[in-house]
């Protein structure tokens, strides 16, 4: 996701919580190995947009996933974010 515009990021996450929603984890196995990009960009980007959206992509992805799978992956998370 690199050089996009911060409105784009944002709603591209916002698009990967509607899917999951929709269709599940299931129908949506490719998302795990976005996870660690998505931890990136919550911890290199400033705005506020992408902040929230991400927090709630890992929030949703752990409600289908569970903390087994999605905790190691957080590990890069700050832990400001991590509240």
């Amino acid at each position: 996701m690199k050089g996009k515009i911060a409105k784009n990021i944002a709603y591209y996450l916002t698009v990967i919580i509607e899917l999951l929603g929709i269709y599940g984890i299931k129908k949506m196995k490719y998302l795990k190995p976005y996870i660690p990009e998505i931890v990136k960009l919550l911890n290199d980007k400033k705005d506020v947009a992408i902040k929230n959206e991400g927090v709630n992509v890992l929030k949703e992805a752990y409600k289908w996933l569970g903390k087994d799978v999605i905790s190691p992956m957080l590990g890069d998370l700050k832990e400001a974010l991590k509240k």
